[in-house]
């Protein structure tokens, strides 16, 4: 038996943009983002001491 799956292309697929207009960022997701930002230069200067 076959299965006809309906696909659905999401927004953010065709042009990232669209997601910032339509979904503003949550508080939470700034913290994770912030923290994220903090580790990468953490290990950037790790990397860069050598």
């Amino acid at each position: 038996m076959t299965r006809t799956r309906t696909r659905t292309t999401s927004p953010m697929a065709v042009n990232p943009m669209v997601q910032n207009d339509r979904v503003p960022l949550q508080p939470n997701n700034i913290r994770a983002i912030a923290n994220l930002q903090k580790l990468l230069i953490q290990n950037t200067l790790q990397n860069t001491k050598g």
